[in-house]
């Protein structure tokens, strides 16, 4: 149903100078409608789980949970929640009960069994959002209290992909740093506020953000914003507009979203610390240092790994001189690729690399073990049960389960050939397909 809300969003876009369209916070081009989702709880309590969603019913959207603050009503973040459905995006907005419970953990339990009835609406016929939910593409969005229960689902939820957390903070300091520096490597935006005298960015904010130990992390602070001014609300005598604020707000927040779940480009740099470094509207800034292109191996020979330590297996090892690209960095080790590298994820510590450019495409660098050959693409067996593709876009990844790496992706129509299931997935293959196991979930498969 096309709600009256959702005809007032996009007349305000269209209404938009086209100067706009570059700017993360300006409203999209989508049409919006709400769904209200029934949750019963495992104590036996009700409660509604409303959905913001663009109206396109041929499509499904990236999806954000996003968790109000200590008290609020989550019906005060319906103007955020607008704001990125008309640019695409389903945003769903949790309701916790009761709203004055201070057990954070508690909350983060409570999160996650949203996302849990998330997933079971999306593929249930008589649901309001069936099949209208990107799950693979899956943010989490708070505010508060509700802020430090993102930073909990991005520690605790492999569901979740990409988090952004408006003023986190008020209590439970210890967790809530505890949570930052369990990351699992999940992006995460926290945007904080000059003025806050609840969650007070140098007690919360600024530590929570210091304690995140992967590079996928971005702080900023907008210069004189308060609490509130993140929600709906508008309070008078503050020293910056709401409306101002919720704009910068809303322009990083966006942009995050954009780059960490969508996969679009950030030319301004708003998730690099590029455009921060120049916004006279934040008062502090942070962002991880460039990272180095490529590197070349400092040592006699370097274990390459699986995973960024030393508890991780030896896939290979490579020698003084030996150069590779540089792809992403934590706790001291590079994630790295060459020309003729093994399949899957390397890493080495960067305590032994020289850092440098990116070596040329076609330059391999001789390792001691070397790479295993990709056997050619094949075509499905004949005797293998065939199925098509039913969601615009279906991730294709590594292991039956949302936890393992997307691979590749496959659009609506496409057929696979099934050579076995597994808690409601399918391990596929098709010609061309690329070499390894290949998983996509049963429920977007139409056999």
């Amino acid at each position: 149903m096309r709600t009256l809300g959702g005809v007032f969003v996009l007349l305000l876009a269209l209404s938009a100078p086209a100067a706009r369209a570059s700017d993360p916070s300006a409203n999209g081009s989508h049409l919006v409608r709400r769904a209200d989702l029934p949750v019963t709880h495992a104590d036996g309590s009700r409660s509604t789980l409303r959905v913001i969603l663009p109206v396109d019913a041929d499509r499904q959207h990236p999806t954000i949970l996003f968790v109000h603050g200590l008290t609020a009503s989550p019906s005060i973040y319906e103007g955020l929640a607008e704001n990125l459905a008309t640019r695409g995006y389903a945003v769903a907005l949790f309701d916790q009960f009761p709203r004055a419970s201070t057990d954070l953990e508690g909350w983060v339990r409570a999160a996650r069994f949203s996302i849990d009835v998330l997933f079971r609406a999306n593929v249930d016929p008589r649901s309001e959002v069936f099949d209208a939910l990107d799950l693979d593409r899956l943010g989490a969005m708070g505010h508060s209290f509700g802020g430090m229960t993102t930073f909990g689902l991005a520690a605790t939820d492999r569901r979740v992909k990409a988090a952004v957390a408006l003023a986190p903070g008020a209590r439970h300091l210890p967790t809530l740093l505890n949570y930052a520096s369990t990351n699992p490597g999940v992006p995460l935006l926290v945007i904080a506020a000059q003025n806050d005298p609840i969650a007070v960015p140098g007690t919360f904010g600024r530590p929570a953000y210091d304690a995140i130990r992967h590079r996928h992390k971005q702080y900023v602070e907008i210069a004189r914003g308060n609490h509130s001014n993140f929600s709906d609300l508008s309070l008078p005598l503050t020293l910056i507009s709401p409306a101002k604020q919720r704009q910068i707000s809303r322009r990083y927040a966006n942009a995050w979203f954009d780059r960490h779940l969508r996969g679009l480009a950030d030319p301004r740099g708003y998730t690099d610390g590029r455009h921060a470094a120049g916004d006279r509207d934040l008062s502090r800034r942070h962002a991880p240092a460039a990272l180095p292109a490529g590197g070349v191996v400092a040592s006699p020979t370097l274990n390459v790994r699986r995973g960024p330590g030393t508890s991780h297996a030896v896939v290979t090892t490579l020698n003084q001189g030996d150069a590779f690209a540089i792809v992403d960095e934590r706790d001291g080790w590079y994630r790295v690729t060459w020309s003729g590298a093994p399949a899957g994820e390397l890493w080495l510590s960067s305590y032994y690399v020289t850092p440098g450019a990116a070596p040329p495409a076609a330059t391999t660098p001789p390792a001691t073990t070397p790479p295993a050959s990709a056997p050619p693409p094949s075509a499905p067996p004949s005797t293998a049960p065939v199925g098509t593709v039913t969601a615009t876009e279906l991730n294709v990844r590594r292991g039956p389960g949302t936890s393992n790496a997307v691979v590749t992706t496959l659009r609506r129509g496409a057929e696979v050939g099934i050579l076995a299931e597994q808690a409601g997935w399918y391990r596929v293959t098709w010609p061309g397909a690329p070499a390894g196991d290949l998983w996509v979930s049963a429920a977007y498969v139409q056999r």
